[in-house]
């Protein structure tokens, strides 16, 4: 009786690789008329030679690999999972007629969208300067190819605007109450300063009274904290001039 040893099936699971956290990955297998892939999350091809995984975290898989005489060898594959960078757009971020600086961080490239009112989409750091409230995505790859994003909103405030009071008239020697009120930038506190100075009991206050000597055009100007484009209007105080008896 002759006794023959086969030699097992060169059973070959195929090289170890990393992939991204929450990526998928196809496995391909060799050496065998028949295949069985054990190991967690796999997707398809459990029994055949190519078999697609999606690990949640590091994972061997092992390939049992059966010849066409009934043989059975084993080999392993790892499968590494690269964590997700962390990637930060910054603080939200407000602006009022001036550009903001956008920086992101975590990452070795950038896309940043939309791009429209930004300085260059494709830097960490960029201007951005939109004509609304606008929402910026960043996405970027750390070193392992593995993407992540995040997002910050840049809010404009509205162009800043005064309203002064209506133009009134003294006799000479008397007082009119004059005031002026702001609206939009940053919603105030409102700074004020009114000019010419002269006859004005208080030239920084929204309320103050005028006793001109002669007809005179109260400019006042506004500013917030923010920065905004300064507004401006206008108050006429005409004096009178006194009867002729």
């Amino acid at each position: 009786v002759t006794l023959t040893v086969r030699n097992l099936p060169p059973a070959n699971a195929g090289a170890d690789v990393a992939i991204c956290s929450g990526d998928s990955i196809g496995l391909t297998g060799s050496g065998g008329a028949q295949y069985a892939w054990t190991g967690s999350s796999i997707v398809s091809g459990q029994a055949t030679a190519n078999a697609i995984v999606n690990p949640i975290t590091t994972t061997n898989y092992a390939l049992s690999v059966t010849d066409q005489f009934g043989c059975v060898a084993m080999d392993t594959v790892n499968v590494a999972i690269n964590p997700t960078p962390v990637i930060s757009a910054g603080l939200d971020v407000f602006i009022c007629g001036t550009a903001a600086t956008l920086t992101a961080t975590g990452g070795q490239n950038y896309q940043w969208s939309p791009t429209l009112g930004l300085g260059s989409p494709n830097t960490a750091s960029t201007s951005a300067n939109p004509a609304a409230t606008t929402m910026y995505t960043v996405v970027s790859q750390d070193q392992n190819g593995c993407e992540s994003l995040d997002s910050v909103l840049v809010t404009v405030y509205p162009p800043l605007a005064v309203q002064g009071s209506s133009d009134d008239s003294i006799c000479p020697g008397g007082v009119a109450p004059i005031s002026a009120l702001g609206a939009g930038g940053d919603g105030g506190p409102y700074s004020y300063s009114w000019s010419p100075t002269a006859g004005l009991t208080n030239p920084n206050s929204g309320t103050t009274s005028a006793s001109p000597i002669t007809t005179t055009t109260y400019v006042v100007t506004v500013t917030d904290q923010c920065g905004s484009p300064v507004a401006t209007d206008q108050v006429i105080i005409t004096v009178l001039p006194l009867p002729v008896l």
